[in-house]
């Protein structure tokens, strides 16, 4: 054999190993695509299940929050009706009874729920009219002991203004009762 065909074959042998290596290679990244391809798919069916629970969750939240002031609204308008009879009370009695049962003059409702389960008109209604009834009662009525059942009425008060100030309570716990 003479060095030519040595070369030759060498030649060939070697782009014999170069196609067999290419071929490895190739096989490789075909099955390492495969594999990535594969992982992307399972990534993105992942995605869509933390989507959807993601999904489920606020809607749990908003029927929980819609629960929620639903029996707020149930509360507030037990403890407007309460107000509301006593305010009658004093109306059509014309400070005859000069007793005012003490109620309290903030919402049975933490500050935290009416802020996150009422929208600002609500909070608007909810908030003025606990205030109106705090100054209508530090303005008119004193209390006979912390733990006592009813206040009593300051002396000398106007009953004309008195009874505005009532009608006007009776009006604003009145919106309270019709929220919705």
């Amino acid at each position: 054999m003479h060095t030519s065909d040595w070369i030759a074959l060498s030649s060939a042998i070697i782009s014999l190993l170069g196609v067999f290596a290419t071929s490895i290679f190739s096989m490789l990244l075909w099955k390492a695509t495969k594999r990535s391809t594969k992982a992307a798919e399972e990534s993105a069916i992942a995605a869509l299940a933390s989507t959807r629970i993601a999904e489920n969750m606020e809607d749990q939240k908003a029927k929980l929050a819609l629960a929620l002031k639903s029996q707020y609204l149930v509360e507030l308008k037990r403890q407007s009706m309460d107000i509301m009879v006593e305010l009658n009370k004093i109306k059509f009695q014309k400070l005859k009874n000069s007793r005012f049962f003490n109620k309290s003059a903030e919402p049975n409702i933490p500050p935290v729920y009416i802020a996150e389960l009422f929208d600002a008109q609500d909070r608007y209604i909810i908030n003025g009219a606990w205030l109106k009834l705090d100054t209508y009662l530090f303005n008119n009525w004193e209390e006979v002991e912390p733990r006592e059942e009813y206040r009593k009425l300051k002396f000398g008060i106007d009953e004309p203004i008195h009874m505005g100030e009532v009608d006007d309570l009776l009006k604003t716990f009145r919106e309270v009762f019709d929220m919705k």
